[in-house]
């Protein structure tokens, strides 16, 4: 199935765009009403100023309308109106005493407000 193949070729293209920036926040979805391909990147540091992201993110078009010309991608700082609730790949770095680490984004909905998280620290001392 295509949705298939374009899902998997992006989520390996950001899965190498994590192992090359520490530090990069990197969130894909679909929005199946606009059947856009939405991938959300920040800091804003690295999406407009790094030389090699830039051309990461060339590539990256290139590679995919040639692939599927017929697909919509949105490569984009992370937005409001954009809709994050179809996630795919998700990649959020924390630092924590000057180790970088990757977590999880949780979603728990509506308990969201209720239960007050900020951060919760997935490691064991």
């Amino acid at each position: 199935m295509i949705m298939d193949a374009v899902k998997d070729f992006i989520i390996e293209r950001l899965k190498k765009l994590s192992n090359m920036f520490k530090g990069i926040s990197i969130k894909y979805a679909f929005d199946s009403i606009t059947e856009f391909h939405i991938i959300e990147i920040s800091p804003e540091n690295i999406r407009r100023r790094d030389d090699e992201y830039i051309r990461w993110e060339s590539d990256m078009w290139n590679d995919f309308f040639a692939m599927f010309p017929d697909e919509d991608l949105l490569i984009s700082e992370p937005c409001e109106s954009n809709d994050m609730h179809n996630v795919l790949f998700d990649n959020i770095p924390i630092v924590d005493s000057g180790n970088l680490l990757y977590c999880i984004d949780l979603d728990f909905g509506e308990m969201d407000s209720f239960l007050n998280i900020d951060t919760i620290d997935l490691l064991a001392a």
